[in-house]
């Protein structure tokens, strides 16, 4: 997939303006590209829609506007798009209350090294 590029990216003000309506679609969007995996676990798996609108939010949300920080956040989030032939997912965790958060978290170490995806007959 094409990087996406700082001239894709709305400035704050503009992005304020049409974020309820993007949040919107990036939502029903994002219900097909979805698959959870156990009571807690939810893998999302990205796209340059849905890796443009984490830019915008986060873009919002630390107040980023100067031309750098928006590179930076642009350097991080290309990374998570896949390459032709590839797959990339976002996996979300669900913690099932605050109190155990920090037990939860050190139980998950090495968790990603253990997840394999596999498809049809390459299972």
């Amino acid at each position: 997939m094409k990087p996406i590029t700082a001239e894709q990216v709305l400035p704050i003000p503009a992005y304020l303006q049409v974020r309820d309506q993007m949040r919107k679609n990036i939502i029903e969007h994002k219900k097909n590209r979805r698959i959870e995996v156990g009571p807690q676990v939810t893998f999302i798996f990205e796209d340059r829609k849905t890796t443009l609108f984490q830019v915008q939010e986060i873009l919002r949300a630390e107040e980023i506007s100067d031309p750098e920080g928006v590179a930076g956040e642009l350097a991080i989030y290309n990374a998570i798009l896949p390459d032709d032939g590839q797959l990339a997912a976002t996996v979300m965790i669900a913690f099932s209350s605050t109190g155990n958060i920090r037990a939860e978290r050190k139980s998950l170490v090495g968790m990603m090294e253990a997840v394999k995806l596999r498809f049809g007959e390459h299972a």
